[in-house]
């Protein structure tokens, strides 16, 4: 009889062992599955809160490379000087115009400065000067009289009439692009023609 109650309770004794065993596994693994539920939701928050952050300063940035971008399109359209208007002018003759290349007034063939006015040609800062009051400068290799050297001019649609101080008139021909902007002025001395352009 007392072997079956001591029987009895190491089968109760056992029983109990096995199921607060597995009252605890339940327990353990539920407290896991929380805490790691809370850990992945925490995590999602802060991906969240990042992504925002990332999102304003990216927008941030945006609007401040907008701002320089406008800052800059403002400083670039200044308005333009009058020394700038001028100088854009291309269709205009007024200005300072250097000797580029000439031409022999027969054959129509380029020469060398040096064979059309001689070894001093480059030693003189040749020139042509056209002022708005309708005066001109011109320096071109050895001036016979200082009367050659300047005048007064009237501009056609293309050339220019030109009397120097000393009476004697001529005609500045005008080569044009198709804009009507003007690439030389050709200036007819002694036997050659020069082709100035603009300095």
């Amino acid at each position: 009889m007392e072997s079956k109650k001591v029987f009895g309770g190491l089968v109760l004794g056992i029983v109990s062992v096995i199921v607060l065993g597995i009252i605890l596994t339940f327990v353990v693994f539920d407290n896991g599955s929380t805490e790691a539920t809370t850990e992945n939701t925490t995590g999602e928050t802060q991906t969240v809160e990042t992504e925002e952050s990332t999102a304003e300063e990216s927008s941030s940035s945006t609007e401040e490379i907008t701002e320089a971008t406008e800052t800059e399109a403002v400083t670039e359209a200044e308005p333009i000087s009058e020394t700038q208007q001028e100088t854009a002018d291309r269709t205009s003759c007024y200005g300072t115009w250097k000797p580029s290349k000439v031409e022999d007034g027969l054959t129509g063939e380029e020469i060398s400065f040096n064979e059309a006015f001689g070894n001093d040609f480059y030693e003189i800062e040749n020139g042509l000067t056209l002022s708005e009051d309708g005066s001109f400068e011109l320096v071109l290799g050895t001036m016979k009289s200082e009367d050659e050297g300047h005048g007064t001019f009237t501009i056609n649609d293309d050339s220019l009439e030109v009397t120097y101080a000393n009476g004697k008139s001529d005609i500045f021909n005008l080569t044009k692009d198709g804009d009507g902007n003007i690439i030389y002025i050709l200036v007819p001395r002694y036997n050659f023609t020069v082709y100035f352009e603009r300095a």
